[in-house]
């Protein structure tokens, strides 16, 4: 090396390539930059095969003898072995140069080492032209880099989301993860479903976070909107072993997670919300329902900022939208995709302490965050995920399908035509709660022409419907409230007592009357209600008869 001039120093290694972080690599008075063209490409286009496709650049192919012993190829076909060294050379080239100009449009004069920073740098310009300043709380303190965030000082300039930032990170988890089957299966035709820009898809529902409203849980009245707000909760519960997959995923240590039927988790707001659905569902159809339950223990909540802007919204669709101009499989086609797909990763980087080689001091560095990486984002970016495959896995099993296995965004089962099966299902489970909302109006209009007297057959909590009353008990106080005594029901814990208005009990449908316009009922005093009374009865007719249809 010294009598190059090249100093060990001045080389970086990151994800097992040599590159230059900061200072570049000297050799012969000449300053020299290395980039890897792999890093400045996806994990889809892993290979510099599929980097030169993209440029309708194709690499040549040689046995893979001579591929292993090159020395003997340049011996033995020396045009070969020039012809694949130039043109391996070229599709580097040309992919370098291309970023280099697609990073230079986007204002930036020094390429990044990887699509990551690119990245980085596309969703900063974007939120600097939109005028968002960002989700930090403060500049000198990212909240993904813990070792700035998680200091005396870190914690006290940050004030209560430095507080509380280890809950989000204690519920920060990767995807759902796991293997059903063993052995070999030569009778079942198993199917791969993807969930098609899954994680780009739920960034772009992230609100933007509203610090100042942030707070503890409290578990006695824990009556929060956790779709619309960054949770963590710590939760104590126990499932029916009727649940083939359990929602909530428990550490068995740090290397280890399981998804077990019955204990205690730190787990983000969604999920809760997806237990609390799943296991109600189970318990409305199991006569045995005591010894179940759900219970928040602690927690913290950090609510969408009230007309707040989206962080990912905007940017995820521009790139979605830039995609579709071109190609598939071209070149710019591929980097818009590439570009969205990178914009998960730095906003988790740095939150699992993954460790890279440093090179210069000759030992094992964290990963730090950036502006970007927010761990109180990022655990709501994969609980969502966790908690919309644990709905899809309990609906396949409630449809009578079995699953193989479950990796981060997809899962293999052997039920075929899946997405016709789940949108037939939910047909039949719209045009019930339209039923359900029909209900509602025509009985309110029966309440004002008829004054009837309440007696209900089904409650609505928190826009919420329970239509088994028999498991509840109402304790009448004054014409205002009522008690209501049931089982788990969302925000009621097991055995629990709320008190509702009057607004949250439904009355019950009477029988269908016969309309007729030239009924006296059309024409008198009552004439605007009759009407919007017979407008939505009609409807009523019309969604049962769908839900017929369906069914059948």
């Amino acid at each position: 090396m010294g009598e190059t001039g090249v100093s060990y120093k001045n080389i970086d290694i990151l994800k097992k390539s040599f590159v230059s972080l900061k200072k570049p690599l000297k050799s012969l008075n000449h300053k020299i930059f290395i980039r890897d063209t792999l890093l400045l490409s996806s994990a889809a286009a892993s290979t510099l095969d599929k980097v030169g496709s993209a440029h309708n650049l194709k690499k040549i192919d040689i046995p893979l003898y001579y591929k292993q012993n090159m020395d003997k190829l340049l011996i033995e076909n020396y045009d070969l072995f020039k012809n694949y060294a130039m043109q391996d050379s070229l599709i580097t080239l040309v992919h370098g140069l291309f970023m280099n100009d697609f990073n230079f449009r986007l204002g930036s004069t020094i390429l990044p080492n990887t699509l990551g920073g690119i990245s980085s740098l596309y969703i900063c310009k974007k939120w600097a032209s939109d005028g968002y300043k960002g989700y930090q709380v403060h500049p000198n303190y990212p909240l993904g880099d813990a070792q700035k965030s998680c200091t005396p000082r870190g914690v006290t300039s940050l004030g209560f989301t430095g507080e509380v930032l280890n809950f989000f990170l204690g519920a920060f988890r990767g995807g759902r993860n796991e293997c059903f089957t063993y052995g070999i299966d030569n009778h079942t035709r198993w199917y791969d479903y993807d969930l098609s820009s899954c994680y780009s898809t739920v960034m772009s529902l992230c609100g933007e976070p509203d610090y100042s409203k942030a707070s503890y849980v409290d578990p006695d009245t824990p009556i929060y909107k956790f779709n619309e707000s960054y949770a963590a909760v710590r939760v104590k519960f126990k499932f029916p072993d009727c649940i083939k997959y359990p929602p909530l995923p428990v550490n068995l240590d740090s290397n280890l997670i399981i998804y077990p039927l019955e204990g205690e988790t730190l787990v983000t707001g969604i999920e809760y919300l997806t237990a609390c659905k799943l296991l109600n569902n189970v318990l409305s159809k199991t006569p045995i329902k005591k010894g179940y339950y759900i219970k928040i223990i602690s927690g913290v909540y950090i609510p969408f900022k009230k007309d707040g802007y989206y962080p990912f919204k905007n940017v995820i669709s521009e790139l979605q939208r830039m995609r579709r101009l071109y190609p598939k499989k071209s070149s710019m086609e591929r980097i818009y995709k590439d570009l969205c797909n990178m914009l998960y990763g730095k906003v988790v980087c740095g939150i699992s302490d993954k460790r890279n080689y440093n090179s210069r001091i000759r030992t094992m560095i964290s990963m730090k965050g950036n502006n970007i990486a927010n761990p109180i984002i990022g655990s709501w970016i994969t609980g969502f995920v966790r908690s919309l495959l644990t709905e899809i896995l309990n609906k396949i099993d409630s449809m009578g399908g079995k699953i193989c296995s479950v990796t981060t965004d997809g899962f293999v089962t052997n039920l075929k035509n899946l997405e016709s099966l789940i949108v037939k299902e939910n047909s039949y489970l719209f045009n019930r709660l339209k039923i359900l909302k029909s209900q509602s109006i025509i009985l309110s209009l029966y309440s004002e022409i008829h004054n009837i007297k309440p007696s209900y057959s089904f409650i609505k909590v928190d826009n919420r419907i329970v239509t088994d009353t028999k498991l509840f008990t109402f304790i009448e106080h004054d014409n205002t409230y009522y008690t209501l005594i049931g089982p788990t029901y969302y925000h009621l814990r097991s055995p629990s007592t709320a008190s509702l208005k009057t607004e949250f009990l439904v009355k019950p449908t009477p029988k269908f009357l016969a309309r007729d316009n030239s009924h006296p009922n059309f024409k008198g005093k009552y004439n605007k209600l009759y009407n919007k009374l017979y407008f939505f009865e009609k409807e009523l007719l019309s969604v049962h008869n769908n839900l017929n249809i369906i069914k059948n």
